[in-house]
């Protein structure tokens, strides 16, 4: 059999699942992630028929599926109904309130990086400011402008900024994270590059996939993160690289699934 140079098989379950298994994927986490981006809009809902293709070929059995969903209705995450023997699902309010808050974060494109910061010396017994890096002890880096009262204030120029001060700004855990990241994007490019148009379910799971595990690594930490490290740091290259992912694996129709 000819195979011509434009067609591509669909991706194993193996190369599928092997992606998913990088990492654990927690299973109501999981489908928090399928719903942020596939039905986050006012009164859109996931059949389960749909559900359990995009789980069962991650490799997550069907009984753990149903575990967390009662799990996110019995949190008030989702509620479902029953439409003849199947199921409908759909985020509740305060499950879109909540999405639509971590989304403003996690489909930015880019994040403005701040010209000047803020250094402040505060007292023993001054909490850090929301928004504020420790980098010493009772030291603090801030985007924000940080209250004078009892406190020692500059501004500093972000060009000024030495390496230490970045470096001690972003904790270890943290790069780590999205050194881990970076290699799951890695093998998610080499299986969609073999992949078409055609195996819409294998696109979405990488497209979830991409957007799962970049969820997991951006909210681990403030967006002063990203605004310290700025736009040559590692979670600043893999935010461009999961966009450009989740352009070429485009949001799939739930009835295509």
């Amino acid at each position: 059999m000819v195979t011509r140079m434009n067609e591509h098989p669909a991706p194993s379950a193996d190369d599928i699942r092997a992606i998913a298994g990088a990492v654990p994927i927690k299973v109501w986490s999981w489908l928090t992630t399928v719903f942020g981006d596939l039905a986050s809009a006012p009164g859109a809902e996931i059949g389960g028929v749909a559900l359990g293709r995009l789980t069962e070929r991650i490799g997550i059995r069907p009984e753990a599926t149903r575990v967390a969903l009662h799990r996110l209705r019995k949190d008030g995450w989702i509620v479902s109904r029953r439409v003849g023997r199947a199921s409908r699902y759909a985020l509740s309010a305060h499950g879109r309130a909540e999405t639509e808050r971590a989304g403003e974060r996690i489909y930015a494109r880019e994040v403005a990086c701040p010209e000047r910061w803020f250094l402040a010396v505060l007292p023993p017994d001054r909490p850090v400011p929301p928004g504020g890096l420790t980098i010493a002890p009772q030291t603090v880096l801030s985007s924000e402008p940080v209250e004078r009262a009892d406190a020692l204030v500059a501004e500093v120029a972000a060009s000024g900024l030495p390496s230490w001060v970045r470096r001690a700004g972003i904790p270890p855990e943290i790069e780590a994270g999205y050194a881990a990241l970076s290699d799951i994007l890695t093998r998610i490019e080499a299986v969609a590059d073999a992949m078409d148009d055609g195996h819409p379910l294998d696109s979405a799971c990488l497209r979830l996939m991409t957007l799962h595990h970049w969820r997991r690594a951006l909210l681990r930490h403030d967006e002063a993160v990203e605004r310290l490290g700025g736009p040559n740091w590692i979670g600043a290259r893999c935010r461009r690289r999961t966009h450009a992912l989740l352009d070429r694996l485009e949001r799939p129709a739930l009835d295509t699934l």
